[in-house]
């Protein structure tokens, strides 16, 4: 499984939505730079921000990594583009794990981790994960042929699963894949 990295944008966004959660249902861990850490916590703690507290106690009850990112690492990446210090760090770790998915928000971090080869995930694309994946499963349970999705008698909603259909095949006749 790919090695996680966050940026403080995803976390911020689900905790202030009381998301976090979607993080373990996800992933296996994500470990964030200690940059990190202390723009959303340290720095939100001082602030007020009440995701700040959130995103401590969620971390602190997972046992996930805070990452002190060496100096060589961080010497050894010089960005083409301004990013802040978390985005600096969670981008030259990055490069130095094999097949890692960094969660990033601000749409210039995300293009330069484009430009590294990087997986990369936002906000969005962990609030739609779960539902996506429902979806592509009741589909595939619930579809006998590659035409039409039909409903099981086993409960199942056909109208949700019609729905599904369409996004999926919408999503396949757009960017040539399901």
């Amino acid at each position: 499984m790919a090695i996680v990295l966050s940026n403080t944008g995803p976390l911020i966004a689900l905790g202030k939505l009381n998301r976090l959660h979607l993080l373990s249902e996800l992933f296996d861990q994500v470990q964030i730079p200690l940059a990190v850490y202390d723009e959303v916590v340290t720095q939100g703690l001082v602030r007020g921000a009440p995701e700040a507290l959130t995103v401590r106690l969620f971390w602190q009850r997972h046992q996930w990594p805070i990452v002190d990112v060496p100096e060589s690492l961080l010497s050894s990446y010089v960005p083409p583009v301004i990013l802040d210090p978390g985005e600096t760090e969670v981008l030259a770790l990055a490069q130095s794990l094999p097949d890692p998915l960094v969660l990033l928000d601000d749409e210039v971090a995300r293009a330069e981790a484009r430009r590294l080869g990087l997986g990369v995930c936002g906000t969005l694309g962990i609030l739609a994960g779960p539902i996506e994946q429902a979806c592509f499963l009741l589909i595939r349970l619930n579809c006998s042929s590659t035409k039409s999705p039909r409903a099981r008698t086993s409960g199942s909603r056909p109208g949700f699963v019609s729905k599904c259909w369409r996004h999926f095949r919408c999503r396949r006749d757009h960017e040539g894949q399901v």
